[in-house]
């Protein structure tokens, strides 16, 4: 990265944020890491806080960024609480994500310019005010795109709310994408490189206007891969499938339990995640075959992986799906969509399969033939187990530090 030093922001701190923070840190080129809350180690007066406050800043425990510089935006995460509190009245559409976010990015700008950075990399929906000041002051902008172009994901909601109607609040409406467009068409305009983790969030790009950045594929990186004991699930024993993510149609959920239906008894499904809406929650408990977990820690979430026997999908759209990453570390085949970001990246009937969006057709003859053929799952789950190890997080980090040395 030449003799840059990079500013890093980030609202939440999702993996990918944080491998990008160390990628710069192991680089030495680093300037800071923002957030809303981030630490680096426990501080001695949490030993203080409720046990439940304590689990909640668990989750903003940056470990793996020991030494690095993090700078705090804290009311953007009181706001983010309040809204959840205030459930759907009314304080809630005043808390939006679009206020918070805005706030949070107007927060790093204002730092910008003590900040002895010269670039600034930023994600979607917080880069707008801070690339703006970036410019005036004549730093580098790197943009990532963790997700396909807002007109891309637009197009494949309004095919999905149209399919579904009964899981159409479940999905984005219409009215969030008129609210966020403008703000993300700029924040593209302003990027000098824009950085992607698949192909097809490339491609979705080719419907962007305004964008006359580079665009660099980095595809994120896996977990350390678990030990696991290799088998074929049993004869007589159902197929144990996990779907883990948001319970919405945006991941292909319906379009799951649609699948599966017919199949009865030789399918076991457990559901992982959020609702998105309340009307699905009969949907999924009423089937025999669906044993709903709700939301789980990570670390529990990756125990349950090692006991199921295939991670499956459907997803609508995704930019390059972090669960199905992780679920390869632990040793677990994927049965998803052209649209999760691991097409050109997996090889089709080695490490999972692809089928097409919006198909439970498709779903279930694959389900059918594995079902037919139950040993092809013990040769994926030793092959996912591989393409995890060649794929880790420090190839990630080589990757993306090579993608901006070659480019700023």
């Amino acid at each position: 990265m030449g003799s840059h030093s990079v500013l890093l922001s980030h609202v939440t701190g999702v993996p990918n944020s944080r491998q990008a923070a160390r990628a710069f840190l192991d680089a030495g080129c680093l300037s800071a890491c923002h957030g809303s809350l981030a630490w680096n180690a426990s501080p001695q007066w949490w030993r203080l806080l409720p046990s439940s406050v304590r689990t909640f800043l668990q989750k903003r425990l940056f470990s793996e960024l020991q030494g690095a510089k993090l700078i705090n935006h804290p009311i953007p995460e009181f706001l983010r609480v309040c809204r959840s509190w205030a459930g759907t009245s009314g304080a809630q559409r005043w808390f939006s994500i679009e206020r918070i976010n805005q706030m949070f990015d107007m927060a790093v700008a204002r730092a910008l310019k003590a900040s002895g950075a010269t670039a600034v990399y930023g994600y979607f929906d917080t880069s707008l005010h801070t690339f703006r000041e970036a410019k005036r002051l004549g730093l580098r902008t790197i943009y990532e795109l963790p997700t396909p172009y807002w007109r891309t994901t637009k197009r494949f909601v309004t095919i999905a709310r149209d399919s579904r109607p009964d899981w159409a609040d479940t999905l984005p409406s219409p009215e969030e994408f008129a609210e966020s467009w403008p703000r993300r068409d700029e924040e593209l305009r302003l990027a000098d490189l824009v950085i992607v983790p698949s192909d097809f969030v490339k491609d979705s790009l080719a419907e962007a206007p305004s964008i006359i950045a580079p665009v660099e594929v980095v595809p994120y990186g896996c977990p350390e891969v678990a030990e696991r004991d290799y088998y074929a699930p049993r004869e007589g024993t159902p197929l144990r499938l996990l779907f883990a993510g948001r319970v919405s149609q945006s991941k292909g959920l319906a379009d799951l339990l649609e699948a599966i239906a017919p199949l009865g008894g030789q399918i076991e499904l457990s559901v992982a995640g959020d609702f998105a809406g309340v009307g699905q929650v009969a949907q999924i408990i009423g089937q025999p075959q669906v044993r709903f977990l709700g939301r789980l820690p990570h670390a529990s979430l990756l125990e349950v992986m090692q006991r199921q026997d295939l991670c499956v999908l459907p997803t609508w759209y995704e930019g390059l799906s972090l669960v199905l990453l992780e679920a390869m570390s632990q040793g677990m085949p994927v049965l998803t969509t052209v649209n999760s970001g691991l097409e050109g990246l997996i090889e089709e009937g080695r490490q999972g399969w692809l089928v097409p969006v919006g198909s439970p057709l498709a779903i279930r003859e694959r389900l059918e033939k594995i079902l037919s053929e139950p040993s092809s799952l013990l040769s994926n789950s030793v092959e996912a187990s591989e393409w995890a190890r060649r794929h880790s997080w420090g190839i990630y980090r080589q990757r993306l530090q090579h993608a901006l040395n070659a480019r700023l």
